[in-house]
């Protein structure tokens, strides 16, 4: 059986969006929208039940 390892800038190589800075991006857009779903749905249940 062969196994075959892949890295040391692989991904950065294809231009695959690896790096940390790529994730912490991610983060902070999850972020946004995580807590805009929050906002937006606990403003819905307020007014719906007024």
């Amino acid at each position: 059986m062969n196994i075959l390892l892949i890295g040391n800038g692989f991904d950065l190589a294809h231009n695959l969006p690896t790096t940390y800075n790529h994730f912490l991006n991610f983060c902070q857009k999850a972020r946004r929208i995580y807590t805009l779903d929050t906002q937006v749905s606990l403003s819905s249940a307020f007014y719906n039940k007024i």
